[in-house]
């Protein structure tokens, strides 16, 4: 089976990497992109999804001229689980903390917090780095638990 993927990413170097392994991979169909929640939550009025690689720290808007959100892909989250989309998401992050007003939150904290509010949907966090492949390991891993 064919995976159809949105992927939300606004760094547009980190995008273009994830693109490009997913392309490697039997499991990918198509690959739709957004660069904030608006996009996402558009790209989601439009298509179903299979999966969703969500990075957290995005913008409100295409522009960005709100800078990126510490956690702004939990809109993104809150708005799948409002409309109901059985699409499992993949949080992909390349910082070890996340700020979000005053409050910062480590990426394990982040991950638990997730699994928590998000228990059917969330499958996992991954953790990009560019000196390593290690992440897309992690997330063929994923995949592979959500084929089974």
């Amino acid at each position: 089976m064919k995976y159809q993927i949105l992927l939300v990413e606004d760094d547009e170097f980190k995008r273009k990497k994830i693109q490009e392994f997913l392309y490697t991979e039997d499991w990918c169909g198509e690959v739709v992109t957004a660069v904030s929640v608006s996009g996402a939550i558009r790209e989601l009025d439009e298509s179903t999804f299979d999966i969703l690689l969500l990075d957290m720290a995005i913008p409100n808007h295409d522009d960005g001229a709100d800078g990126a959100q510490g956690l702004g892909g939990l809109a993104v989250f809150r708005y799948l689980q409002m409309i109901s989309k059985k699409t499992h998401v993949i949080v992909v992050t390349q910082f070890e903390a996340l700020k979000e007003g005053s409050t910062v939150v480590d990426i394990n904290t982040l991950e638990e917090l997730l699994a928590k509010e998000f228990k059917t949907q969330f499958r996992g966090l991954v953790r990009y780095l560019t000196d390593t492949d290690a992440w897309k390991f992690s997330i063929s891993n994923m995949v592979e638990e959500i084929r089974k």
